[in-house]
């Protein structure tokens, strides 16, 4: 399945948000920054910046692998990996776990919370928190992995480059037009802001189509 980002791949040669922006200027009654009346270049990046996330929630395009953190003995809780979104596959070691609720590690064990094995053969998520089951003891070995959706780094002025694939660059001139003419200021269209956001929501389920879903 093709992804718009997953590690180890080659990087897709992305989007600059500084270009959708521009794209949006003229429908802002703009040429050029100095020519927002009702808005500022930094509200069009955050704005750019809540689609990059909205598209990692909503498509299944932004993948990552982290094996990074190592098992520790007696040590059964451990942070999920930074802008994670939701769990594809997770391993200790060379074994793959399988996901479990509190109900069914309790059905399985009275005693799971402190219960001690040289392989954990489950896991289960709290939160920004993964559980392994049964926790590592001393003869435990190798890392956890972990392969996510992942949010995409901030998109700022500075760090404007959204890796997605060339064809989404009018969802994120969409976005911004949308959240700009839905802005409550002299400056607001409704019937432009709501075209605007049909054009988004088109455009989403294109690629969550394509690439599926990230929960």
């Amino acid at each position: 399945m093709p992804l718009l980002l997953i590690s180890g791949a080659p990087a897709p040669p992305g989007v600059d948000i500084r270009d959708t922006i521009g794209d949006a200027l003229p429908a802002l009654n703009a040429g050029a920054e100095a020519d927002l009346i009702f808005w500022t270049f930094s509200e069009l990046y955050e704005w750019s910046d809540e689609a990059a996330k909205r598209l990692a929630r909503n498509t299944g395009g932004f993948v990552d692998r982290d094996a990074t953190t190592t098992l520790s003995d007696s040590v059964p809780v451990y942070a999920m990996p930074a802008r994670h979104v939701s769990t594809i596959h997770v391993s200790a070691g060379s074994t793959a776990l399988k996901e479990s609720t509190v109900d069914e590690l309790e059905a399985l064990d009275n005693d799971w919370p402190s219960t001690a094995a040289d392989n954990p053969k489950r896991f289960l998520q709290d939160g920004d928190e993964l559980r392994v089951y049964p926790q590592p003891n001393g003869a435990t070995a190798g890392n956890l992995g972990h392969v996510f959706h992942r949010f995409p780094v901030t998109i700022t002025s500075d760090a404007s480059i959204a890796k997605v694939p060339v064809a989404l660059r009018d969802y994120f001139t969409f976005y911004a037009l949308a959240e700009a003419r839905g802005k409550e200021s002299k400056g607001a269209m409704p019937e432009v802001a709501q075209y605007a956001r049909g054009m988004v929501e088109l455009l989403e389920q294109v690629a969550r189509e394509f690439w599926g879903g990230a929960q």
